[in-house]
């Protein structure tokens, strides 16, 4: 999880996820503000929290976004199981790490996903190659191993283009469910 300075947001999230807890959970940390939250929680949820230092990334525009840099210092501390990327403060559905589990399952395959951005669901463009704009972070799930094979850039759709790279090396497995709902754009992730 890439986080903030936003531990409501934060809490309401992991609150989710302790309802059927991940693995693991690697939160990614550049200040002492958000560490000070997040180490309290690493101390008092029953989820395991690992802390991902990441360096502080600024100098973002239109076309450049430096802190999605991180998903690749996260991607880099998964060392098992299958990776998920959500925003700290949108909301997985109940059942959503439950059905993870249960369906995600060949370590060879892109699993990709449905979520409802604001009223959308996304992709639109269901059983074929991934269309940039049409998909998002929260769309794919992928094996730690598949994951570590691309590397995520700074640029406008880079979400789309490492999922897109992901499918042309990979089979993909379609799960028509959503399992993510954004109700206003913002930015950060979460990896499990």
């Amino acid at each position: 999880m890439r986080t903030n300075k936003r531990p409501n947001a934060f809490k309401k999230q992991l609150d989710l996820l302790e309802a059927a807890p991940p693995d693991k959970l690697l939160i990614s940390v550049h200040n002492a503000e958000t560490r000070r939250y997040v180490e309290h929680y690493q101390k008092t949820s029953s989820i395991n929290i690992i802390i991902v230092n990441v360096e502080r990334t600024m100098n973002s525009s239109l076309s450049h976004f430096k802190y999605n840099l991180y998903i690749n210092d996260l991607i880099a501390a998964a060392n098992q199981g299958f990776i998920w990327c959500i925003d700290d403060d949108d909301l997985i559905t109940s059942d959503a790490i439950e059905y993870i589990k249960k369906n995600c399952t060949d370590e060879t395959k892109l699993y990709i996903v449905k979520m409802n951005l604001m009223g959308k669901i996304l992709p639109t463009q269901w059983n074929q190659r991934p269309v940039l704009a049409d998909i998002g972070t929260p769309n794919f799930i992928v094996h730690h191993k598949i994951a570590r094979t691309e590397k995520w850039h700074d640029q406008n759709h880079a979400d789309g283009e490492y999922i897109q790279n992901l499918y042309d090396k990979t089979s993909a497995v379609f799960l028509d469910k959503v399992l993510y709902n954004v109700e206003k754009a913002n930015f950060g992730s979460i990896i499990m």
